[in-house]
């Protein structure tokens, strides 16, 4: 008899240590994903900054006032894009939206998207008064290289990231796409 209550307490022991774990894990791994994911938004950036910083030629005087402007628009832009997407992340993705969710999320992309445009053409205008408008023009194209860098690094090779590239380090420059020297 004392060997069925033994039996029976391990199994529901074993159990309950089944439905806990794996929920442990998982909390575990929500965290190393958030870690994961800074780690990456931080390698990218000093990859973005490197890459800007040997394209656009910058002197010392225009560094020092460029990058405190241009890393205040980014902050503005990231929460913009954030604002913008989160409400498409949804916690239950089987469920649908409403029709009226659906309309309500469509108007605030819209506002959003809005907002970034706004944002964008004010920064313009800061831009213009610390550089000249040849290196605001180069700037715009070195961001969309360094855009198509991220794109090519990340596209799927046969189910791999591409290595010949690590994002810690600056992408070279494609010498036949450039339009200043």
């Amino acid at each position: 008899m004392k060997t069925k209550r033994v039996s029976i307490s391990m199994i529901a022991m074993i159990l309950v240590a089944a439905f806990i774990f794996p929920a442990q894990v998982n909390a575990q791994g929500r965290k190393d994903q958030k870690r994961d994911r800074e780690e990456m938004v931080k390698r990218v950036n000093s990859a973005k900054i490197a890459f800007i910083t040997e394209n656009l030629d910058l002197s010392p005087e225009e560094a020092q006032v460029f990058w405190p402007v241009y890393n205040e628009m980014n902050k503005k832009r990231d929460e913009l894009i954030l604002e913008t997407f989160g409400p498409f992340k949804r916690e239950n993705e089987q469920e649908e939206p409403t029709e009226a969710e659906a309309k309500e999320m469509m108007a605030k992309r819209l506002d959003n998207e809005e907002a970034l445009l706004k944002l964008k053409r004010e920064y313009h205008e800061e831009f213009l008064n610390i550089l000249p408008a040849t290196k605001v023009m180069k700037l715009y194209e070195v961001e969309h290289r360094f855009r198509g860098h991220l794109i090519d690094n990340f596209k799927p090779d046969r189910g791999e990231r591409k290595q010949d590239n690590r994002m810690g380090e600056a992408p070279p420059c494609r010498e036949n796409n450039r339009r200043f020297r």
